[in-house]
C-alpha cells in the first residue's frame, strides 16, 4: 500500500479554495459564499470546478467525506 491516502488533501488548494471548501461544508451555497466572501457568483463557480478537479470528486457530498476524515477535520476549524 502507497501512502497516498496521509497526503492532507487541503494542500492542494489555494487559500480561497480551502476558504470556499469550508463554507461548502458548513452548508452554505454559492450565493451565501459569493455574499460572505465579496466576490462574484461565476468566481464561486469557477473555484468550486477548480476544487473537485484537484481533490477528484464529483459533488459536495464528497467534499464532506473527503474533509471529515481525521486527521484533515481538524486543520478546517
Amino acid at each position: 500500500s502507497t501512502n497516498k491516502q496521509s497526503i492532507n488533501p487541503l494542500d492542494k488548494l489555494s487559500k480561497r479554495e480551502r476558504e470556499i471548501s469550508e463554507l461548502l461544508i458548513l452548508g452554505d451555497g454559492n450565493i451565501e459564499i459569493a455574499n460572505k466572501l465579496s466576490i462574484q457568483l461565476t468566481t464561486v463557480s469557477t473555484h468550486k470546478n477548480k476544487i473537485f478537479f484537484k481533490l477528484n470528486i464529483k459533488n459536495i457530498v464528497e467534499l464532506i467525506s473527503l474533509f471529515n476524515k481525521d486527521p484533515w477535520k481538524k486543520q478546517l476549524n
